[in-house]
């Protein structure tokens, strides 16, 4: 990790400005070109504050979580993580709802470090899976959650995303150990 004394920390509202410039820079980096342009640069930061400022404040239940990665009051990455939403699947599976990371930290294996923690989350929470949803474009994203030992859910299909000629792909883990 590069020297860093990263620690990861549930977010409070205090953190919106952190996650959601965690949140807009890594959509406009890691998606471009994979999807359109136009969408990415037309992603407005006060307007997804507002709404990440709101999510944080909203009185949650245990069973969900973020979690942000800091190094000296600095944000450096987010995930969120909860109940599945999929109706095929049970109780006892959670869902990876987002991790980031700052684009200029990536490769640093602080998305691993975050990654373990939403893992050992999932396990104490009596879960017995994990999925996550990616684009399948994303050969960069699928390889980090591929080592994270996520692979394609074979009971899922491809679905496609939005609008934008892409397809994402629903990925499961079991949280029996550690990846």
């Amino acid at each position: 990790m590069t020297g860093l004394d990263p620690r990861i920390r549930p977010a409070t509202v205090a953190d919106a400005e952190g996650i959601t410039r965690i949140h807009v820079g890594g959509w406009q980096v890691h998606y471009r070109g994979l999807l359109p342009d136009a969408f990415l640069d037309a992603l407005d930061y006060e307007e997804r504050l507002v709404i990440r400022r709101r999510c944080l404040a909203e009185e949650r239940t245990p069973a969900t979580v973020n979690f942000v990665l800091e190094d000296e009051g600095a944000i450096l990455g987010w995930a969120s993580a909860g109940e599945v939403r999929d109706d095929d699947l049970d109780s006892d599976t959670r869902e990876l709802y987002a991790i980031y990371l700052d684009p200029a930290r990536v490769g640093e294996g602080l998305g691993r470090a975050l990654m373990q923690q939403v893992l050992a989350w999932g396990r104490s929470c009596g879960a017995v899976s994990m999925v996550m949803w990616v684009l399948t474009t994303n050969e960069r994203a699928r390889r980090f959650y591929a080592a994270a030992g996520f692979a394609p859910d074979p009971r899922r299909p491809e679905e496609p995303f939005r609008d934008f000629g892409v397809n994402k792909l629903r990925m499961v883990r079991a949280l029996g150990g550690d990846a």
